[in-house]
């Protein structure tokens, strides 16, 4: 049994990275959890008789779950079970028909029995709950936001500090918006923010404010970190379970003290976190009902069903369309608070540079860059100074990257503040290759260490990102040995060969007329517009997973396969593929494109987007491409789970918000529609 039941009881340890394993009902109730453990398939009556309050609070954390019937399981680090009602799952004795979350799922969450934590979602579909008074289905009504946000640095060197002034800073911006914020740890490196909504709204809505919170945390600029997952595309762990890496409690944070709630306060915080507060006096209930019904009515005016998500665009677009809108007022706060929060930052910074790297601020900006060259130069050579390797040259800027007099004009560079990533980095100013030509590989790493620390930094805290910096750049890089140049095999790239049929010259037509219509008159070129569009719908068609990954190179190869009397380049491809994908330039969002990594020399990916949604095309890809992520979610877990769309648009109502789902959602009654 992975339990212990011979070892001491611990005490529950309040702070931010405080250990405390076991489940959460071995802190609040230490004597039952004992005696459930030693039981090997406890019923409910004896959960009720040794655990009563963890049974309590399951009950309420089990009613704030609206959307049951999709919900999963950690079973190992980044690994998550997924579970849906009736879908087929593989088990290692054979298949069983996937069911709901049950209130014994979430009673094993908070005591433990599972070992690891369970997760929920409010992923769209049509329809979720069954209303057995009235013998109807009630639509996915989200009731609040859920953002999980990683804070990697902070964490992994449990710097409390730097995590508090975070969670702060996002607290700034949610509240702005007049809405609750509360956050707990998930138990490994992050936090998981929730933001209660004054009532259950629509997916399509729930994704206009997601968007706009989410755009106004990023907009506090750089140094601040950003959401990754929300719970309207993926699954989000619920409170007072286990982490599968740390085997640590997720537990609620007190920002204000900087450190876990009380007991006590935690086992309140398991179900009311999610609750929004009555006392809310600036966005109350009625204000928030008339404000989503008008925004709500203008998102399905425009062709969107209630239970579909809004892209970023798309929500900004209808949040800037009615200024005068309370929600979209609270958004304009939120990205006005974050821009405040920006300012300060940059002042700080500001601050930083005058204080450290010129003490004695000159009254022009050219004689403060000359100080802080002076300083560097005094520095690096108090550095240099006795080592024999250091050819006593010339430091040369505009010399051959790799000799030593470009070497030397490196190094005697100054760290800008907060710069020391970009001055260590390869893909940089080459700091590493600088200090292995002056120093040699065996003491390339400790000459960086040691300019890190003559320079000197504001906290403690820099210091210590510094010095991370350089030894896991040099650990990544592996510049201990270095390896000839060689010459790159030339590499034909598969070309977009399939055969062109009625349909994809339909469609390619019916793009390249909507650009025209949005350009009448085109400062490009129709006849490849048209080309560029049929090699994408072609290879669409023909692939296998309803995406297409391609580079700018291989569509201009394969455009000038098909049509060798007109000649083009990659460099005119990649003008063109702007303007039929989304982003600034776009006349027709004919196609969606994910980005691949250029570090990674990845390849572009295309999908059918907007203006193709509803043709027999966009279906097929969007069946091969749901195929392929529910076989991948049921056979090995997936962290970021899918569910296909349904084709028929539901109708929002002028009072599509006064029905609340909280109170009487219940998923008893016939199988999924």
């Amino acid at each position: 049994m992975w339990f212990d039941a011979s070892e001491p009881q611990r005490a529950f340890e309040d702070g931010i990275f405080g250990f405390n394993p076991w489940g959460f009902a071995y802190f609040l109730e230490p004597d039952g959890f004992r005696s459930i453990q030693a039981l090997r398939g406890p019923r409910l009556d004896q959960y009720e008789k040794f655990v009563p309050r963890t049974l309590g609070i399951a009950r309420a954390m089990y009613g704030t779950i609206h959307q049951r019937h999709t919900w999963g399981t950690q079973i190992a680090p980044g690994r998550w079970s997924y579970e849906r009602l009736n879908a087929e799952i593989k088990t290692p004795k054979g298949t069983r028909r996937g069911n709901i979350i049950q209130l014994g799922d979430v009673l094993k969450h908070l005591c433990g029995r599972s070992r690891y934590a369970r997760g929920t979602t409010d992923v769209p579909v049509q329809f979720y709950s069954w209303k057995a008074q009235e013998s109807e289905w009630r639509p996915n009504f989200v009731p609040c936001l859920r953002l999980d946000i990683d804070l990697d640095r902070a964490w992994f060197a449990e710097d409390d500090s730097e995590v508090v002034r975070e969670l702060v800073s996002q607290r700034q911006v949610v509240e702005a918006t007049s809405l609750p914020y509360r956050v707990f740890r998930t138990g490994s490196r992050g936090v998981q923010v929730v933001i209660p909504l004054p009532l259950s709204v629509p997916p399509s809505l729930a994704s206009a404010l997601m968007h706009g919170i989410r755009s106004a945390l990023e907009e506090r600029g750089r140094g601040f970190t950003n959401p990754d997952k929300d719970n309207l595309h993926s699954l989000m762990r619920l409170p007072g379970g286990l982490h599968a890496s740390s085997e640590n409690l997720g537990l609620w944070i007190d920002v204000d003290e900087g450190r876990l709630y009380p007991l006590e306060v935690q086992a309140e915080m398991m179900a009311a976190g999610f609750g929004y507060p009555d006392d809310q006096d600036v966005m109350t209930k009625e204000t928030f009902q008339k404000a989503g019904s008008a925004m709500l009515n203008r998102i399905t005016a425009s062709g969107v069903a209630i239970h579909e998500l809004l892209d970023r665009d798309a929500a900004m677009l209808h949040l800037r369309a009615r200024p005068a809108n309370p929600i979209a007022q609270a958004i304009e706060a939120a990205h006005e608070e974050a821009r405040v929060i920006r300012a300060e930052r940059e002042a700080m910074m500001d601050e930083w540079r005058k204080t450290w790297l010129a003490p004695s601020p000159p009254p022009t900006e050219a004689a403060t860059e000359q100080q802080e060259k002076e300083h560097a130069s005094e520095v690096a050579e108090t550095i240099l100074e006795g080592n024999e390797e250091a050819v006593e040259v010339r430091a040369d800027a505009a010399a051959p990257v790799g000799t030593v007099e470009w070497a030397k004009a490196v190094w005697l560079e100054a760290y800008p503040q907060g710069g020391h990533w970009e001055w260590v980095n390869m893909g940089g100013r080459k700091g590493i290759l600088a200090a292995v030509i002056l120093f040699g590989s065996d003491r390339a790493e400790e000459a960086m260490l040691t300019l890190s620390r003559q320079i000197g930094a504001r906290s403690a805290t820099e210091m210590r990102e510094r010095e991370f910096t350089i030894r896991r750049l040099w650990e990544t890089f592996g510049m201990k040995n270095f390896v000839p140049y060689k010459e790159r095999e030339a590499f034909v790239p598969p070309l977009v060969l399939g055969p062109s049929t009625p349909e994809v010259e339909e469609l390619a037509d019916r793009i390249l007329a909507q650009m025209l219509a949005a350009q009448p008159k085109p400062r490009w070129n129709t006849a490849l517009a048209r080309k560029l569009a049929l090699v994408l719908l072609i290879g669409i068609r023909d692939s296998e997973t309803g995406r297409l990954r391609a580079s700018f190179g291989t569509l201009s190869a394969s455009v000038n396969e098909r049509w060798p009397e007109v000649r083009t380049n990659r460099q005119r491809v990649s003008e063109m593929i702007p303007r039929m994908t989304q982003g600034k330039a776009t006349l027709v969002r004919g196609f969606f494109r994910a980005k691949g990594q250029k570090w990674k020399s990845e390849a572009d990916e295309y999908g059918c987007g907007l203006f193709l949604r509803g043709t027999p095309l966009q279906q097929e890809a969007s069946r091969k491409l749901a195929e392929i992520i529910e076989r991948q979610a049921v056979e090995f877990g997936d962290d970021d789970p899918v569910i296909g769309e349904h084709d028929a648009p539901a109708e929002a109502t002028p009072d599509a918000l006064a029905w609340d789902g909280a109170d009487d959602a219940s998923v008893e009654g016939p199988p999924s529609p």
